[in-house]
């Protein structure tokens, strides 16, 4: 199994990433400079997430990043 770090770049208030299709999410977060964290989550199938999402409550542009860990499980 290969596994892979892939994050957003900034945005503003909320931040979406995702796998390649068909990979795995096994983690993921977020980091912001501005505001508290309202979420921050695995997105996609509960039993096979293949994002993660997180959002602040500072309406700042650029002020948060999500961050996924990706498991690519094609054999």
């Amino acid at each position: 199994m290969t596994t892979y770090y892939r994050n957003s770049g900034p945005q503003m208030m909320t931040a979406t990433v995702s796998c390649d299709a068909g990979d795995v999410a096994t983690g993921g977060g977020f980091m912001t400079d501005t505001g508290s964290i309202r979420d921050n989550f695995p997105i996609g199938p509960v039993a096979a997430p293949n994002g993660w999402q997180a959002s602040t409550t500072a309406n700042n542009p650029q002020n948060i990043t999500a961050y996924v860990v990706c498991a690519d499980i094609t054999p």
